[in-house]
């Protein structure tokens, strides 16, 4: 785990394991992907198995997990996702909460850091980068959600009912109180029957995706 530098706020945080722990597991991924393929006789099948081997063995090197101001990337051993602050959620053991664009609650393993080596040193590591990435986690979202809150105002009624979804579906209690406040800022809408500060469109009504507004 290393701590890179901070911006605006937010750590910039780069957890892995040890360099000489990932070069060994994509040496060893490499070498079995090669002997199956090897052991098939086929040198078409022999070519894919090295390329494979390589490929395997670079992703084993890069895994990791990424945080900075721009959000969460994780490198797994067989894909990358990048997590933007706004689509975070918060963490759980060994994934990384987020929202789709549904505003619906999804998880992202964490696989360099889910299953552990057997020694105890790795496992000390492992332990080590979730706990620095569930810090990083709460201390973003401790930034992040209140801003948010600020902000509905400005939301025009489309956004504002994504945000109700994602505060909604949002763990613990700090998205509670965010759904709180989108709840105030619907019903003083609603109540007002005025339009946005920055739009044009009418005041926040039922969810289409739920039902017709009875308007």
């Amino acid at each position: 785990m290393a701590k890179v530098a901070e911006t605006a706020g937010i750590e910039t945080l780069q957890l892995a394991y040890e360099p000489w722990r990932r070069y060994g597991s994509g040496v060893v991924l490499a070498v079995l992907a090669l002997a199956v393929t090897v052991s098939t006789g086929l040198w078409p099948v022999v070519v894919l198995g090295v390329l494979a081997g390589g490929w395997l063995g670079v992703r084993a090197v890069r895994q990791a997990v990424l945080c900075g101001p721009d959000g969460v990337l994780v490198r797994g051993l067989l894909w990358s996702r990048r997590i933007a602050l706004a689509d975070l959620a918060g963490h759980g053991f060994g994934t990384v909460l987020r929202f789709d664009r549904g505003g619906r609650l999804r998880s992202t393993p964490l696989w360099a850091f889910r299953l552990p080596p057997r020694t105890a040193r790795g496992q000390r590591v492992a332990f080590d980068c979730l706990h620095a990435l569930a810090r990083w986690t709460d201390h973003a979202l401790a930034r992040e959600v209140p801003l948010r809150g600020r902000r509905l105002r400005e939301l025009d009624d489309a956004a504002l009912r994504r945000e109700l979804r994602l505060a909604g579906s949002g763990p613990g209690p700090l998205w509670e109180r965010h759904r709180r406040q989108v709840d105030r800022e619907v019903a003083r809408r609603e109540l007002a029957g005025s339009t946005p500060a920055n739009g044009s469109t009418p005041a926040v009504g039922p969810d289409p995706a739920n039902g017709p507004d009875p308007r």
